[in-house]
């Protein structure tokens, strides 16, 4: 989830498993696909993924960037912020934070 340039995701979708990303901006979900090309990529919000994260292995990567794209330590401001991105992996079958 949050899958940014799908980086982390190519290497997941190397292992053979059916892997998805989600991603909010669409040129960046065009360049995940681009980047991570077995996989699959939604494009939406990560606190309301398309898919019940409690079927899958999640791997959760927030977005630290604030509004004027600089970089944030704030939990507050990741997207998704941190307390969604922590429900979301203890909901999954096995869930990680990045």
């Amino acid at each position: 989830i949050t899958c940014g340039l799908g980086g982390d995701l190519s290497a997941m979708a190397a292992t053979g498993r059916q892997t998805f990303g989600l991603e909010r901006d669409a040129a960046t979900a065009l360049l995940a696909q681009h980047n991570a090309f077995e996989a699959q990529i939604f494009r939406g919000d990560a606190a309301v993924p398309p898919v019940d994260v409690s079927r899958f292995a999640t791997l959760i990567d927030p977005s630290r960037r604030d509004g004027s794209g600089g970089r944030t330590f704030r939990p507050e401001l990741f997207s998704p912020p941190f307390h969604i991105a922590l429900k979301l992996a203890r909901e999954a079958v096995l869930g990680v934070v990045k």
